[in-house]
């Protein structure tokens, strides 16, 4: 459901049904949906095709992230502990 409100397809009718829809889920109104709401949910994912949109956006956040961010205070360590005197 969030990936439908955050898509930016949505016409104006349909993000303010998803957004109620959203927020009863959130706020513990409904526990689910109906079958015909998820239905209808199904229905605009696919049609806004938002399922590839997401994955690419996926793929592209997993191509920027190669090594992790390494402080300049982490550089420097020693190996090991000090020995006993």
């Amino acid at each position: 459901m969030s990936a439908l409100l955050t898509s930016g397809k949505l016409t104006g009718g349909e993000l303010s049904a998803f957004q109620q829809m959203y927020d009863d889920l959130m706020g513990g109104k409904i526990i689910d949906l109906s079958k015909k709401q998820r239905l209808w949910a199904d229905s605009v994912y696919e049609k806004y095709k938002v399922g590839e949109i997401r994955a690419q956006v996926r793929k592209e956040a997993r191509a920027r992230v190669q090594t992790p961010q390494v402080f300049p205070w982490e550089t420097n360590l020693p190996k090991k502990p000090p020995g006993r005197v």
